[in-house]
């Protein structure tokens, strides 16, 4: 039940908006059914003529624009230290533009962040991932409920926050969507992105984001590049049982797996080189874990370089991985130790 009497806002934003990237006319059409229509763009300023917003953006006042990376590259952010990253978003700034920011394919970074903060900007984050960076406390953040593609038809809070994108990507393209939007009633009250964090001070993180789990299972576990599709829950349910059985573990396959076992216990050994799209040998050294690889969990010799009396509270087997390795080691498992396989996001767990 709502608490509130307050009509529902709806706070609707789009990505990807540019001179070659507008449906303008979709957002006429938008602008001529609904009372009040109103959309936040995240747009890309070097990519938009100056004779083109003057004639064809800052004609239309239904829409306001806030700054969607420098060029829109993947990984664009990535690197950006907190001074690079100042000059390249005031470099990016134009007289129509809002403080507002969201980093291309949500990939910002520690000093992206703190260039925000330091400019006053606020930055839409992602609320199904952490962002790569660390947020700073003093960084006002947004966060959408849902995309366009998925408009509940009833909502408790008083702001339902869209998302979408102006071509059809990601399944929540203006065009492909354009009749979902369509269907809210035609006095909807809608509202800019800037209105709303004026109004409210702006979000706070998405529940999901555990205060007990390093912040770096997240920022490596999320993104699938790393870590095969391992969502959000299956890390949480990991975490939770490796703080519960507590170590070592034996590890056959894994990614950010090991970088779960590595940060909740004492002692993991895992089965291949450390390196999974990224150099995370140095990582776990950064982080002193204690982690050590003893080589391919299908060879006779690996058996043997595990240390003699081993036992391990739990044992992991990845996906990909098969029953035989499982039955080989188990028996390096303690009587009550816990036994997980993973297929995709579905962990079985059984007991010895």
């Amino acid at each position: 039940m709502r608490m509130s009497n307050k009509p529902i806002a709806i706070v609707l934003s789009l990505d990807d908006f540019y001179s070659a990237n507008h449906e303008l006319a979709k957002l006429d059409k938008l602008n001529d059914y609904f009372d009040d229509f109103k959309v936040t763009m995240f747009a890309i300023p070097t990519c938009m003529p100056e004779d083109w917003v003057q004639m064809d953006v800052l004609t239309r006042s239904y829409m306001e624009l806030a700054i969607h990376g420098y060029f829109h590259k993947f990984h664009e952010c990535i690197d950006w230290d907190t001074t690079t990253a100042i000059k390249a978003i005031m470099d990016a700034e134009e007289p129509w533009t809002i403080p507002g920011f969201k980093a291309p394919f949500w990939i910002d970074s520690d000093g992206t962040l703190e260039a925000c903060a330091k400019l006053g900007y606020w930055v839409a984050l992602n609320p199904e991932e952490p962002p790569y960076g660390k947020v700073p406390p003093n960084l006002r953040t947004y966060y959408h409920d849902t995309d366009i593609a998925n408009i509940p038809e009833e909502w408790e809070g008083d702001y339902l926050k869209l998302h979408g994108h102006i071509q059809n990507v990601c399944s929540n393209g203006l065009p492909e969507c354009f009749d979902n939007i369509l269907r809210l009633p035609k006095n909807t009250e809608f509202m800019f992105i800037s209105d709303y964090m004026k109004e409210t001070g702006g979000d706070s993180l998405p529940w999901a984001f555990r205060p007990d789990i390093p912040y770096d299972c997240y920022s490596l576990g999320m993104h699938s590049i790393f870590q095969g599709n391992m969502d959000i829950f299956t890390i949480e349910k990991l975490w939770d049982i490796a703080i519960e059985e507590g170590g070592p573990v034996l590890e056959i396959g894994g990614g950010v797996s090991s970088v779960i076992f590595g940060a909740a216990t004492d002692t993991i050994i895992i089965n291949s080189v450390l390196g999974y799209g990224f150099d995370m040998g140095d990582y776990v050294i950064k982080h002193q874990m204690k982690l050590m690889t003893i080589g391919d969990p299908t060879k006779p010799e690996t058996v043997k370089k595990i240390p003699e009396g081993f036992k391990a509270k739990i044992l992991y087997i990845d996906q990909g991985s098969s029953d035989i390795l499982k039955m080989t080691y188990r028996n390096f498992v303690q009587n009550g130790g816990v036994i997980i396989t993973r297929r995709d996001n579905t962990l079985q767990i059984e007991r010895k």
